[in-house]
């Protein structure tokens, strides 16, 4: 779509993964086959509602393009091969011109195949006879000039025949035909444009099937909140006020965790609490905490999501961030006292490209926001280590392309976990710290893997084949992982949890089928899940219940979305 004098111009390497050819990567010249790659491309998410395979990762052999039909087995059989030809990795397999390609996508929605307009050109016959007939004997007249495409004859036909009155030939027919065909020409149009409103609406809006499949009662919708631009302010300024009035919750069950590990000794991290500190902010390792009793999450009660707490033993909620471009994905210490969350977020989403890591001390009314040093292209998915040592997290620097860093707090170094060609994201800490959960999209499919901290050694643990796994989350016993599982084509999502350490990984469901639950996490004490759920449709809570899936029940009630929830210690005294 172009706006304005926003026309690409031949040759241009600006790319988006998954709709860029491989030549647009730099290896070859482009022309008018890539733009039809990319085509290509934007009818296959609109068909199948994912972005296909990077054409790069699919170049080298370390992806392959799922097949249409697997994604969305309803879609025929002759347009699914049309649009996978179209994306062919070298640009001599794929249609050589625009009529070409849009030929084959006519041909592929119609019964009988369709054929180029032919020239028919009429010879006249010879001179035919005007001497009356006898009775019972009719004219006749010399061989027959047959008629071929192409404006040429054939010779004469050694036949006769005879002359019988027609009517004559009107360009009704041919109106009528020319007149169906602009039908279709134009039918052709508004479905383009539909597909392409489709996918922009769905950028904006990434629940929109799920809020058409409710709307017309089959599953529960999910409330979305539209961003606003963000207003004039300083951009780590934050007011930490209490509540004017403070929300009780409904009773809930109390929790008592014994810390696995002794208490260091070195110092928790200090900030100032001028919205523009003098000094550069120390980032240090923070102490292990005591017993569970608070839980983080992202709420939209305005304009953007914000980050909050709700203290389970006083049941009270307190705001914790007030940043213009709002807050997210929070992420609690060992100490149970600092938090790490991104900014900016505007809702909740898959990746953040262009937001930031940040710290706050959540028992200090005063304190600012600490932005954490970072690169171009968006750090996200933060998690602490269990010795509150490092961070790990989400990083698109340098590539586009999500991959995994850990920052070291002790001296502010951060460093490549694995280096790979698959895109990996969201990850979690083992219990001891030795090994990492994530997903990695590898060959189309998103899937939950292992491998060591330092990057080596990477295990496929689940294979969901028709379903998307995100969100994991290890146990603190080491012995299960929690994630989200969504099967294609079904928008409720699931919990399950994989068991591990066995020759053969197990999966086994977690939530009920009919109640939409994702992206859990695990007390401390391994004896309890915090989740978001909206059970009713509407607006998304935040819920806990017991690991085993019993004893459900609603933390927050804000009529807008709750998300991100994760539970935290309270901190030692």
């Amino acid at each position: 779509i172009m706006f304005g004098s926003q026309l690409t111009t031949t040759g241009a390497r600006a790319m988006t993964p998954g709709y860029s050819p491989p030549e647009q990567y730099g290896s070859a010249r482009t022309d008018q086959r890539s733009d039809l790659y990319s085509l290509g491309a934007t009818l296959y998410a609109a068909l199948t509602g994912y972005v296909p395979e990077d054409a790069l990762n699919r170049a080298i052999d370390q992806a392959q393009l799922t097949p249409i039909r697997k994604l969305n087995p309803r879609t025929p059989r002759r347009l699914a091969q049309v649009i996978e030809k179209s994306m062919e990795i070298r640009a001599e397999d794929r249609y050589q011109t625009a009529d070409k390609f849009k030929e084959a996508l006519l041909n592929s929605l119609s019964n009988t195949r369709r054929n180029k307009d032919l020239d028919y050109n009429l010879s006249p016959p010879q001179e035919i006879n005007s001497k009356p007939a006898t009775n019972n004997q009719s004219s006749r007249v010399g061989p027959l000039m047959a008629v071929t495409a192409g404006g040429g004859t054939t010779p004469p036909v050694a036949s006769t025949y005879d002359i019988i009155p027609a009517r004559p030939i009107t360009g009704r027919p041919y109106k009528k035909q020319r007149r169906n065909g602009s039908c279709i020409l134009w039918l052709i149009i508004l479905i383009a444009l539909s597909i392409v409103g489709l996918i922009a609406a769905s950028w904006y809006n990434p629940d929109l099937p799920q809020q058409f499949l409710a709307y017309a009662g089959l599953v529960p919708a999910r409330s979305t909140v539209t961003p606003t631009p963000p207003v004039d302010a300083t951009s780590l300024g934050a007011t930490h006020t209490p509540l004017a009035a403070a929300r009780t919750l409904t009773a809930l069950p109390q929790q008592t965790y014994t810390p696995t590990h002794t208490p260091s000794s070195t110092s928790t991290p200090t900030a100032t609490a001028s919205p523009s500190p003098t000094s550069t902010p120390t980032l240090m390792p923070t102490q292990l905490g005591g017993s569970s009793g608070r839980i983080a999450y992202a709420s939209v009660r305005e304009k953007v999501p914000q980050i909050w707490i709700v203290d389970l033993n006083s049941k009270v909620e307190r705001q914790i961030t007030d940043l213009p471009e709002g807050a997210c994905q929070p992420d609690w210490a060992p100490d149970g006292q600092w938090l790490v969350f991104i900014s900016p977020c505007y809702r909740n989403q898959e990746a953040y490209p262009g937001a930031g890591l940040f710290l706050i001390n959540v028992d200090d009314s005063d304190t600012q926001p600490i932005p954490i040093p970072s690169e171009p292209g968006g750090d996200y998915d933060p998690r602490w280590s269990p010795d509150g040592t490092k961070i790990l997290f989400t990083s698109e620097r340098a590539t586009n392309r999500a991959r995994l860093f850990v920052l070291n707090l002790e001296d502010r170094q951060v460093s490549l976990v694995a280096d790979t060609f698959e895109r990996d994201y969201q990850p979690a800490w083992s219990p001891d710290g030795k090994r990492i959960v994530f997903v990695s999209l590898n060959k189309g499919v998103n899937e939950i893997w292992i491998m060591d901290a330092n990057g080596t050694n990477r295990q496929q643990i689940t294979r969901s084949n028709n379903a998307v796994d995100s969100a994991p989350d290890w146990s603190p016993d080491g012995k299960n992982i929690l994630f989200t599982q969504n099967e294609i084509g079904f928008f409720i999502p699931m919990l399950k949890a994989v068991l591990i350490g066995v020759e053969k990984p197990v999966e086994f469901l977690m939530s009920p089928v009919n109640i939409p639950m994702r992206e859990a996490r695990y007390s401390p004490d391994g004896l309890w899940l915090v989740f978001e759920s909206w059970p009713e449709g509407g607006n998304h809570d935040i819920y806990i219940m017991t690991a085993s899936g019993s004893n459900r029940q609603q933390i927050s009630t804000n009529p807008l979305n709750d998300f991100d929830g994760t539970w935290g210690q309270v901190p030692l005294p």
